[in-house]
């Protein structure tokens, strides 16, 4: 009768498949691993083109109200941009826009504030909330002073008006 310890047939077999299948595995999930990475890299410029698209609408709605309001307002005192309107300013006018929704339904925000260098000029930053390194931000020329304001959009309709904060009109953006 034949003993099963001494007997070495098949074991090359038996190690060719052990080795085959360990290599595969290696291979799917280096293959898995950079699948993801591309997808996460692929949603991030997905995010960023939008957030850059919604920036340039935020960003050209208040530099075109702002001249609107502007041209309009024969009360401007082009001297001082720190007090542009007197109280006969326009306080009902008012645009209303919309923003595009963000892709995958996530929540972003909208901060508008003044440059800070007196040049009449206007910064739009869109950060995207889910991951907050991914934002775009947008100039605008104003000849209005601006509301400097941070807003969560969730109706993405937003509007553009005029508040007056200690005496002083200033463009003002909110959400409806």
């Amino acid at each position: 009768m034949r003993s099963f310890t001494g007997d070495d047939s098949g074991v090359s077999v038996l190690l060719e498949y052990i080795f085959t299948i360990g290599i595969a595995s290696v291979l799917f999930a280096i293959l898995l691993t950079s699948l993801g990475s591309t997808m996460y890299n692929s949603d991030r410029i997905v995010v960023n083109e939008e957030l850059d698209i919604a920036a340039s609408i935020v960003a050209n709605q208040l530099a075109s109200y702002s001249n609107e309001l502007y041209l309009n307002d024969i009360t401007l005192q082009l001297s001082d941009y720190t007090s542009l309107y007197t109280a006969s300013a326009t306080q009902d006018s008012a645009r209303y826009f919309d923003v595009p929704r963000p892709y995958g339904g996530k929540q972003y925000s909208i901060n508008v504030t003044d440059d800070g260098t007196g040049a009449q000029r206007g910064i739009v930053k869109v950060t995207y909330l889910s991951d907050t390194s991914v934002y775009s931000v947008a100039t605008f020329n104003s000849p209005v002073p601006v509301q400097p304001v941070t807003i969560i959009c969730n109706t993405y309709n937003l509007k553009a008006g005029i508040v007056t904060v200690g005496g002083s009109k200033y463009m003002n953006l909110e959400e409806v």
